[in-house]
């Protein structure tokens, strides 16, 4: 749940516990005693700017690790979560990823994506499968869902699209995409805690 703050706390943390080890040992063994008195009162200081620090880390590290990102196929893609919810055979990928989810647009052709999306859903035991909202349900809340999914990234529902969602896991993780067969496009939104 609070996957996003993780590395920066591991980092803050990690120079924190390094500076109150060294600073008093640094102060025994070269400075006076009216020096180590400042040397303890630093590492107090740590302490106490530890989550602006790990807030400044944050600010440095997150644009490297969240936002939008281009590739040219799948096999470009490093982040697991990603890679592991992207058919192989996917090209001109762009990628919106925020700390718990990630927005994807990717070129396929239909056959390829309906011959993957079984393949996905055996490697998961829970998988659930729902092929065609005009079975199930309204088609008209699919553009709605898809409208309000991608409005930050703007892209806009295609109206041939057919929308396939994928629960993965009993904690809800999983993905959905709609697909366009004009377009030849596909746009993944997928959910991970």
């Amino acid at each position: 749940m609070y996957r996003f703050v993780i590395l920066p706390f591991c980092i803050t943390f990690g120079l924190s516990v390094l500076l109150i080890i060294l600073l008093p040992w640094l102060s025994k063994k070269f400075l006076s005693k009216k020096w180590r008195i400042s040397f303890f009162g630093s590492t107090l200081m740590a302490l106490t700017v530890f989550i602006p620090s790990c807030i400044g880390i944050m600010n440095i590290v997150d644009p490297f690790r969240y936002g939008m990102f281009t590739y040219r196929n799948s096999k470009e893609i490093r982040d697991r979560r990603i890679r592991r919810w992207m058919p192989p055979k996917a090209a001109d990928i762009v990628v919106h990823k925020t700390s718990d989810n990630h927005l994807a647009q990717f070129r396929i052709d239909q056959e390829t994506l309906m011959d993957w999306l079984p393949q996905i859903c055996n490697e998961y035991p829970f998988c659930k499968k729902n092929t065609d909202p005009r079975e199930t349900g309204d088609h008209r809340s699919s553009v709605d869902e898809f409208n309000n999914v991608f409005k930050e990234v703007d892209w806009h529902f295609p109206e041939d699209s057919v929308m396939y969602g994928m629960t993965l896991s009993s904690n809800g993780a999983g993905f959905t995409i709609w697909y366009s067969e004009a377009l030849h496009t596909a746009y993944l939104e997928a959910g991970y805690w």
